[in-house]
């Protein structure tokens, strides 16, 4: 697989791609190969983090998950917890996914 080694910059677009691996399995699949950092705003970078660490554990994915990863790894106030959450979750889902490799 080819490493993404850009990174996002816009706060919306990161916060659409993180709400659509969480919705879409499949897209999260496509994701999960990233690099943290390819997250250029920290609370989102945190969030994908949490995201990957309960993939890497075989974990769901889902907002409860995540809050649960992020209080227990210590980073959920770092978020702004739920608020920051439910901008992620409430945010519009991207319907296809760009994939990394062809």
């Amino acid at each position: 697989m080819e490493h993404y080694t850009q990174t996002f910059s816009d706060s919306m677009t990161e916060k659409m791609i993180i709400s659509t691996a969480i919705i879409k399995h499949d897209a999260l699949l496509e994701l999960i190969e990233l690099e943290p950092d390819v997250f250029y705003h920290k609370e989102n970078r945190i969030v994908y983090e949490a995201m990957k660490s309960l993939h890497n554990e075989g974990e769901h994915i889902d907002s409860l998950s995540l809050r649960n990863k992020l209080i227990e790894t210590g980073k959920y106030t770092e978020i702004d917890g739920d608020i920051y959450l439910s901008e992620i979750i409430n945010s519009p889902a991207i319907i296809c996914f760009i994939r990394t490799e062809r």
